[in-house]
């Protein structure tokens, strides 16, 4: 199996919600007013609840999860491990984990070496995954871990959390107070509004929004950026929540406001069937902070979609063949651009697409059957001598297997007016695809 062991450091961004992705080193005990340490903060307590959290490192950024069983299942945010690598030989995700404990000095420990684990389960609406450690390191025999809480955190009720703080310490705990529960986005107009430098909010029936809707809860517990996806627990060490993301005023993260938090109902239905073997996912991307430009065929029988970020170092291109797709303006766009991924290319009416990185492979996606839903993605590696990877989607389940060379030239749509139109734009493309 290959590994990758050299870990970069990029923060991962989000357009509405700051997702919270960064690591340090060490902890820090919350203090009450008075600067004394609260009776939920002191070291017995702390010392039951730390070694049960974990870090979670990738190539292109680094976040927190908690461990939720004895035997090495952890919870985190999808977003966090959304870029971890793919193991080439069987299409499964994996990350290295970091674990500690106190010491006798009440200090932060690293125990053993960082170890592997494998994403078994991802829920991109909820924003949670499930990884399993391929091991545990040398002191951990069997791992510690939290109990989910039956019921949701009361209002006003204390609350604790334990994260990876960009601008802190690793393992560092934190209080606050439970302050509200919602479906989000539904029942944050003007929340939502606040979250992004977007002059208006579009408020939807709760119905119409329900498939892209996800439960949360709010407390004032502070987290930061590197502490998504970490635990917050109520005093008796009992999950209510999973660390998700903070308010941005103006595009800058506001750290003095409420934290978001996906809500206890949520990880629990996540958490109902606990899989037998890794699933299968696809990379399904959608672009985000990008300029665009848009050409539509002087017949109107195609509509190409270009998407560039503004350092160039990704360029994405969408062909609507059938020109199905909404015509674009800069605001619609940013609204398409809050939906999930799967939503988003739907909505855009794409029917193929590429994603090509300087930094990274380059994505293809194609909606063979224009149902709007994409049944087979490759990925080309940036290193020219590895194979490309594919994925294709059969009865409803998605299928790992490694690409021939010439895979651009099998792509066969059902529609045979839109296979020709593919082939035309393929070749006037050619220079954009071509690495």
């Amino acid at each position: 199996m290959v590994r990758i062991e050299q870990l970069g450091d990029q923060k991962m961004k989000f357009s509405r919600l700051a997702l919270l992705a960064f690591i340090s080193v060490i902890v820090a005990l919350a203090e009450n007013g008075n600067g004394q340490t609260s009776p939920n903060t002191k070291p017995e307590f702390i010392e039951s609840t730390l070694p049960a959290v974990v870090r979670i490192d990738t190539p292109l950024g680094h976040g927190t999860g908690f461990f939720i069983s004895n035997n090495g299942w952890i919870v985190t945010n999808h977003h966090v491990i959304a870029n971890a690598p793919i193991d080439p030989n069987t299409g499964y995700q994996f990350c290295r984990l970091a674990l500690a404990k106190l010491n006798d000095n009440a200090e932060v420990e690293l125990v053993g070496r960082q170890v592997w684990g494998t994403v078994f389960k991802v829920s991109k609406r909820s924003d949670l995954a499930l990884i399993r450690a391929d091991e545990l390191p040398a002191g951990f025999a069997r791992s510690p871990f939290f109990r989910l809480a039956e019921k949701q955190g009361k209002l006003g009720d204390d609350c604790f959390t334990i994260g990876m703080p960009a601008r802190g310490v690793n393992w560092a705990i934190r209080k606050g107070v439970v302050s509200g529960h919602g479906l989000y986005p539904d029942d944050f107009e003007m929340g939502a509004a606040k979250l992004s430098s977007a002059s208006q909010s579009t408020k939807a029936p709760r119905d119409s929004v329900a498939d892209g809707s996800y439960r949360v809860t709010i407390t004032t517990c502070g987290v930061n950026p590197g502490d998504s996806g970490g635990p917050v627990f109520n005093a008796n060490k009992e999950i209510i929540a999973v660390n998700k993301a903070i308010p941005l005023v103006e595009n800058q993260v506001n750290l003095d406001k409420f934290t978001y938090h996906i809500h206890l109902n949520e990880l629990a239905d996540f958490l109902k069937e606990l899989p037998d073997a890794p699933e299968i996912s696809p990379p399904v991307l959608k672009p985000q902070y990008l300029n665009f430009s848009q050409i539509v065929d002087k017949d109107g029988s195609q509509k190409t979609i270009q998407l560039v970020n503004p350092k160039d170092e990704l360029i994405v291109i969408m062909m609507d063949i059938d020109a199905k797709g909404p015509s674009l303006e800069l605001e619609p766009l940013r609204a398409a651009l809050q939906l999930p991924e799967q939503d988003f290319w739907k909505k855009m009416s794409i029917d193929w697409a590429f994603v090509k990185s300087q930094r990274g492979p380059t994505y293809y996606f194609f909606d063979l059957n224009l149902d709007g839903n994409f049944e087979q993605v490759f990925v080309s590696p940036i290193d020219d001598g590895a194979s490309a990877t594919q994925y294709t989607l059969s009865d409803r389940t998605w299928k790992f297997s490694v690409a021939t060379d010439d895979f651009l030239d099998r792509v066969q749509f059902d529609s045979s007016d839109v296979q020709r139109a593919f082939v035309r734009s393929r070749e006037a493309l050619a220079p954009k695809i071509k690495r």
